[in-house]
């Protein structure tokens, strides 16, 4: 049980296990497995044909032929595996994205996008002094006074509707995936 803790420990934290291939068999088959960590091996990989070499330890010695090498979560093409915080950054980066959206549409009152239409001709000085005064008072959650013939419409979703808390605990179950735990909800 100690061995497969250590083992599951370096694919947690480092993405990968090593171990050196100890004894042979008569049919050259390892006897044993002897664990190494992960932080001891170098992984050099040729960029002409793949080739993986593993060097071990201070003195950079090489035991490609005698190494065993889990992965652990793993992208295409690639010759070591990532940690699962490594594999999650990108949902991390999205928790992040939804957190800022989340705060920049509640702290600015939770005004979706809108538009200001008038039943009459305005230019483009008017519209832009119509549009510079609105979102002024909007930043502040003051109420506008829009002048004659001009409507407020406003397009988007409302606080309630905009799936913040949901985005939330999905991010929270994606990430404790990531470590093979079950996330409660």
């Amino acid at each position: 049980s100690e061995w497969t803790q250590m083992l599951v420990v370096s694919l947690l934290i480092h993405g990968n296990a090593y171990g050196l291939k100890v004894g042979r068999t008569p049919m050259g088959y390892p006897e044993q497995l002897v664990l190494i960590d992960p932080k001891q091996v170098t992984v050099k990989v040729n960029d002409q044909n793949g080739a993986v070499q593993y060097l071990v330890g201070p003195g950079s010695v090489d035991r490609t032929a005698d190494m065993w090498h889990v992965r652990g979560m793993t992208l295409p093409g690639k010759k070591v595996g990532l940690s699962p915080v490594a594999y999650a950054a990108d949902a991390i980066g999205l928790d992040r994205a939804a957190r800022k959206f989340a705060m920049d549409f509640f702290t600015n009152g939770g005004l979706p996008i809108s538009s200001l239409t008038s039943d009459m001709p305005i230019n483009q000085e008017q519209a832009t002094t119509l549009k510079q005064r609105f979102v002024t008072a909007t930043r502040n959650r003051e109420p506008i006074a829009l002048g004659s013939g001009v409507k407020l419409d406003m397009h988007g979703v409302k606080p309630d509707e905009s799936q913040f808390l949901e985005t939330q605990q999905t991010n929270i179950a994606r990430i404790a995936q990531y470590f093979g735990v079950p996330a409660e909800r």
